[in-house]
């Protein structure tokens, strides 16, 4: 088409379909004739952007031009697709061209956006695919985020929902699939793409955005849906599996700011059944491998402050009539091939310095009574008398110690008392001689003088100590050997 046939289209050619293109210094009259439904003019003499182009919603014998601008009625808009694919694409180029899609500005709400798919009337319903772009070379691939809105001044931010379809009323099939997944690595180091869900960040005095994963509720009868994190498998050859790891933010305050809880429990139970069970289990050992260890760890402590708690702690009964729920620390089994039973291993926490070795509690409180299956075992050591005061005898410990080297002059020293502590001492066979025991600095034995006053053991004999209080040891003599 040459220069002049083109000009003489958007012109329009007399007694056709009319003009669809023009411009001046005036605006057509209504009900001027000659242009076309949908006509475009262009007022080369207006005074700003709602005065500058005008469409025509009149015909061809009676015009009316309207003018146009760039923000549309707060009224729904829609793209629709036919049956086959409805694309919106960027224009290629160096870097692909943005495609965005907002909902328009409001005095009052923003306009939302919906992403719906198509209803299936006699099968399954639309899909609605989000995913960034293929990458090339050793760029990564695009990203793709669904992200609630700002917040205004004192309001919240706004919700980010992905959910998949509802099956049809009636029928029996199940409710659309909501995935989110990072894109796959397409090369042969590349990590797969990250997922993150991340609530918003609160400003001044407002709290962060929470974050809830809800699987759907059952039917009339039907159980809930299960909730399961679980991280990737390893490679095909020996790559580890990847680690699931749920953890407390750090504090973060300017000077004082507690380390975030992590929170395991079970659900309410409703009537008369038992509240749900809250379980930390190591992973099931391969072939011959040994079981996953079950941790349960509190965060370490700030600059001056005492390390996180570490709590199992049962359920509590029904309001009515309901026991409280039991604990129970179980090593796992061992399955086949005479594997042995996992061990269970309880230890307070290690000291720094001077400080002292943390402590373990059992029954210090609300017990009816404590049961062992089996007799504890005691620590067994043995230890050469030595010195001739309580300055320099050999130190020993609480448990079972059997003591060599004893001539009435040499001795042993005693654990600072803490109360219910027992220390049983044997004075060996071989040496037939008196054997001294001395109370560490500031305790005493029975009534003998602090620090100093030593219990002298007779030849061949054994001795148990009880400590009654942070002070005080008291003997209770045994029969020579």
């Amino acid at each position: 088409m040459s220069k002049a046939q083109m000009k003489e289209f958007l012109r329009g050619a007399p007694g056709d379909h009319g003009k669809i293109f023009d411009h001046g210094d005036t605006v057509p009259a209504n009900d001027a004739t000659g242009y076309s439904f949908g006509c475009i003019f262009v007022h080369t003499d207006g005074s700003g952007m709602s005065d500058l182009v005008y469409v025509n919603i009149g015909d061809q014998t009676a015009c009316n031009f309207d003018p146009y601008t760039a923000t549309a009625a707060a009224t729904a808009e829609s793209l629709t697709g036919t049956a086959n694919p409805f694309p919106i694409t960027g224009l290629a180029g160096a870097a692909g061209g943005v495609v965005a899609i907002a909902g328009g500005a409001g005095t009052a709400a923003g306009g939302a956006i919906t992403l719906t798919g198509g209803t299936g009337a006699a099968g399954i319903g639309g899909a609605i695919t989000g995913k960034g772009g293929t990458a090339t070379g050793a760029y990564a691939g695009g990203n793709v985020s669904l992200t609630g809105g700002n917040a205004g001044i004192t309001g919240n931010g706004g919700a980010a929902t992905l959910a998949g379809g509802v099956s049809v009323a009636g029928a029996t099939g199940d409710g659309g699939a909501a995935t989110v997944a990072g894109g796959a690595s397409g090369s042969t180091a590349g990590a797969g793409g990250a997922v993150a869900v991340t609530g918003g960040a609160g400003t001044t005095t407002g709290a962060g955005g929470a974050i809830t994963i809800t699987t759907g509720a059952g039917g009339t009868t039907g159980a809930g849906g299960t909730l399961t994190l679980q991280a990737g498998k390893g490679g095909s050859t020996s790559g580890n599996a990847g680690t699931v790891a749920i953890k407390g933010a750090d504090g973060n305050g300017t000077t004082n700011s507690a380390g975030g809880a992590v929170s395991q429990t079970g659900g309410v139970g409703k009537g008369n059944l038992a509240g749900g069970a809250s379980s930390t289990v190591g992973g099931v050992g391969g072939a011959s491998g040994t079981g996953g260890a079950g941790y349960l760890t509190g965060g370490q402590g700030g600059a001056a402050g005492a390390g996180g708690v570490a709590s199992v702690t049962g359920g509590a009964g029904g309001a009515t009539s309901g026991n409280g729920g039991a604990v129970t620390i179980a090593g796992g089994a061992g399955t086949n091939g005479n594997g042995n039973g996992g061990a269970v291993t309880i230890r307070g926490g290690a000291k720094h310095g001077s400080g002292a070795d943390g402590a373990i509690a059992i029954g210090d409180a609300n017990t009816a009574s404590i049961t062992l299956g089996l007799m504890p075992l005691i620590p067994s050591a043995t230890v050469a008398a030595d010195g001739s005061d309580n300055t320099d005898a050999a130190a020993i410990t609480t448990g079972f110690t059997l003591v060599t080297g004893a001539d009435a002059a040499k001795g042993v020293k005693l654990p600072t008392a803490v109360a219910g502590s027992i220390a049983i001492i044997k004075n060996r066979d071989a040496e037939n001689a008196v054997l001294k025991v001395y109370p560490n600095a500031s305790d005493q034995i029975n009534a003998l003088t602090v620090t100093t006053g030593s219990y002298d053991m007779a030849a061949k004999t054994a001795l148990m100590l009880v400590a009654y209080d942070a002070t005080t040891w008291y003997t209770l003599p045994l029969l020579g050997s």
